[in-house]
């Protein structure tokens, strides 16, 4: 199997996200703690915004989590997931994230996981962006 068709290249890699590791633990919890219902997927959306901020957007809530320590570089991206999926990834203990091309991939020393997203694209108009009337910020937590 030729692992190069079925991750993303670095030529198709848009955006690289480096979560800090006490914003990492704080979206574990608070991913931990949403409610799921009787749903097959509990969708939250990540968004690496223009002015550079980080946030994670629960699906149906009215409040987001804002990652302050943490960074991306390069282009403004959105990324809908599973919950289950990005708390998957942060439990290996990954901190970076690669999109671009159709798998969202995160890595941490030689540790490679990569999963199907619901929709990932470049960043949406503004009102078709996730809004948050209140947002939880990882630095006081």
């Amino acid at each position: 199997m030729d692992l190069h068709k079925i991750f993303p290249s670095d030529d198709t890699i848009c955006t690289h996200l480096t979560l800090d590791i006490w914003d990492a633990e704080f979206l574990k919890k608070e991913l931990r703690r949403l409610p799921a219902g009787d749903r097959n997927t509990c969708p939250v959306t990540l968004l690496c915004d223009y002015d550079g901020s980080v946030t994670v957007h629960p699906d149906n809530s009215s409040t987001a989590f804002k990652l302050v320590r943490s960074q991306y570089e390069g282009d403004a991206f959105v990324l809908q997931t599973d919950r289950r999926f990005l708390y998957d990834a942060l439990l290996l203990g990954t901190f970076e994230f690669h999109f671009g091309g159709k798998l969202p991939v995160a890595t941490t020393e030689g540790k490679i996981y990569c999963w199907c997203p619901i929709d990932c694209d470049a960043l949406p108009l503004e009102s078709e962006r996730p809004y948050a009337e209140k947002y939880l910020c990882s630095d006081q937590h």
